[in-house]
């Protein structure tokens, strides 16, 4: 079994069950932390609805406190969803801000060129 993120009819990723719903709460938990929507709608007949613009600005959002702290738990534990997060908005269309600094921004492009990989999207 899969689910599929979707914006309208485009499947943006459809992970096994297991990924899908530890990305989803991940995003979650993140979303309530930061005191915002997530932008992933509830899952439906294993389909996930992305609102683009919450989305975006969860993600924007993630990466600002990324950028602000420098508490290692925290981190590590935005630099879990950032990467995955960050393909999903590209493959949406959508934007997201660069990195403050170029060694933090490429380490997000390696991350994400490796998530992508990973992240089938039929």
């Amino acid at each position: 079994m899969s689910i599929s993120f979707d914006l309208g009819d485009d499947v943006l990723w459809w992970p096994s069950n297991f990924p899908a719903h530890l990305f989803k709460g991940h995003a979650e938990s993140i979303a309530e932390a930061l005191k915002m929507p997530s932008g992933l709608g509830d899952i439906i007949e294993d389909e996930c609805e992305v609102d683009l613009p919450a989305f975006e600005a969860l993600v924007t959002a993630a990466m600002r406190r990324y950028d602000e702290t420098t508490h290692p738990i925290v981190r590590a534990l935005l630099s879990s969803f950032i990467p995955t997060a960050q393909v999903l908005v590209e493959r949406a269309g959508g934007s997201y801000p660069k990195a403050e600094s170029q060694k933090q921004e490429s380490v997000w492009a390696a991350m994400r060129k490796e998530h992508a990989a990973y992240m089938s999207r039929s």
